[in-house]
């Protein structure tokens, strides 16, 4: 039987036979299966690299298309996170005029509220 000792991080030495045994070397990962009042450890000897193409699917698969998917749902929920950002900020600044808060905010305001701008206005334009 070989033991080891835990630290006060909870981190322990593998023993040399053991790694031996299961031939783990330095930077090599394991799996840790806790069973009921024990644990098996087991070696990670393959990477989800080393599973592609394994799974079975129907057809050819389109990469580039499927990354496209992936940066639309990406920017969308970008967007969708600028624009909530966008209407808070709007109604905070609104909220600080109705307080008296910045005064000087009330023509930026009610030009904002009064619809399209003109070329000549001051106001830059409201995305």
């Amino acid at each position: 039987m070989i033991t080891a000792k835990i630290g006060r991080r909870g981190q322990f030495a593998l023993p040399r036979p053991v790694r031996r045994a299961l031939g783990l070397r330095e930077g090599d990962r394991v799996l840790l299966v806790p069973d009921g009042d024990r644990v098996i450890l087991r070696p990670l000897l393959q990477t989800l690299l080393d599973l592609r193409g394994s799974v079975p699917v129907s057809g050819e698969q389109d990469f580039s298309s499927i990354r496209q998917q992936v940066l639309i749902e990406q920017a969308k929920k970008a967007a969708k996170i600028m624009r909530t950002e966008r209407i808070f900020a709007d109604a905070n600044l609104f909220l600080r005029f109705l307080t008296n808060d910045i005064p000087e905010q009330a023509e930026a305001v009610e030009a904002r509220s009064a619809g399209p701008q003109k070329a000549n206005s001051p106001l830059p334009p409201i995305a």
